[in-house]
């Protein structure tokens, strides 16, 4: 089958991307995979998708030029003749690529990952034209189909790990903390997501200071357009030797080793794939109680309300070392299995029910 996957947005690592990148593991094992990206990719994922054969394509960002973005889309789905077009996003916007694709002998395939959009206002109006034209309906999780799709009929394809990915490492805790300048009688605090106000970051840095006095360290790691907003209220708040920002990590798996918690304070969220990766990982995990309570897999995660005093307690409760992590993993893996978020299983039924639409 010859696919063509459209990311709506940027292709960095956040949790859309890496969810494409995973289920693309497979996928291209068994179909012609091409992909059109939004303005940018991570050069590590240019480089896998371009050694399996795969072509790339970049049309310039969707959102500031869209009538070129349609105009060049449109082109290359005639000129390549593709049989299905899969678009991931978080909102109804996706009826660009729709459009795009209109009266061309081709199925449409929409994802849903999110449970809220930053364009309400744009999705409500382009919903009609959007659910009216799309094949088959994907989401991450049953609220993020309801929210995107509506009474529409839709199938769950959860954001499944390779969970062999995931293991504790004494040489990996030893050498990621010691990058980080983080000392043995201290406690390594992570938080891994968009600089944007889903992910809460102002929660986390009222967070840091309540700990100001205390032996714990916080490692940021993202992008996004608050990132410099953030640095400077860390800056403000005179807490750079409690909180450090870095850019995203390509080796989240191996951090992981040298984490002592991580934590999520999202004011929404679909499923994020951080969720599966850190219990994988063994790791204490805490998140805010607005998050799907399809994350509730092991004993690693604690759903808290948004109160500073309560994460607080969760981060003090904590030990400063990897003690049972290795038996911790092997029951966590074997929950995240019992769950369905395999992406060995996963990738199997999307690839039966894209067979299905074809014929």
């Amino acid at each position: 089958m010859k696919i063509l996957i459209v990311n709506t947005v940027p292709f960095n690592r956040n949790g859309i991307s890496t969810v494409i990148m995973n289920y693309f593991n497979f996928l291209v094992m068994q179909n012609k995979i091409d992909f059109v990206i939004n303005d940018k990719i991570e050069d590590d994922y240019k480089q896998r998708i371009l050694k399996s054969g795969s072509k790339i394509y970049n049309f310039g960002n969707r959102n500031k030029n869209p009538i070129n973005y349609v105009n060049q889309l449109r082109k290359l789905l005639k000129r390549e003749q593709y049989e299905v077009i899969y678009v991931h996003g978080n909102s109804a916007t996706m009826a660009v690529e729709v459009f795009a694709a209109r009266k061309l002998q081709l199925k449409l395939v929409a994802h849903a990952h999110n449970v809220k959009t930053e364009h309400p206002a744009i999705n409500k109006i382009l919903k009609p034209y959007f659910l009216k034209h799309i094949d088959l309906a994907f989401a991450a999780s049953e609220q993020a189909g309801k929210f995107l799709f509506e009474s529409r009929k839709f199938e769950v394809i959860p954001n499944g790990i390779c969970l062999e990915d995931f293991y504790y490492s004494e040489e990996n805790r030893k050498k990621y903390r010691k990058k980080f300048d983080i000392t043995k009688d201290q406690k390594l605090i992570v938080q891994l997501g968009t600089f944007t106000e889903q992910k809460n970051y102002e929660f986390s840095i009222e967070l840091v200071n309540l700990l100001r006095e205390e032996k714990v360290h916080f490692l940021f790691f993202g992008e996004g357009k608050l990132k410099n907003k953030i640095e400077e209220n860390i800056n403000k708040k005179n807490l750079t030797q409690k909180v450090s920002c870095f850019p995203p990590l390509r080796e989240v798996n191996q951090l992981l080793s040298a984490a002592d918690g991580v934590i999520l304070p999202s004011l929404w969220e679909g499923l994020p794939l951080t969720g599966l990766e850190v219990q994988a990982a063994g790791v204490n995990f805490a998140v805010s109680n607005n998050l799907n309570r399809d994350l509730n897999i092991t004993n690693s995660i604690s759903f808290l309300n948004l109160d500073t005093n309560k994460w607080k307690e969760w981060v003090m409760s904590l030990e400063n070392r990897a003690a049972n992590r290795e038996d911790i993993i092997v029951e966590n893996k074997r929950l995240i299995r019992e769950a369905n978020f395999d992406i060995t299983k996963n990738a199997q039924n999307m690839m039966e029910m894209l067979k299905i639409l074809d014929n």
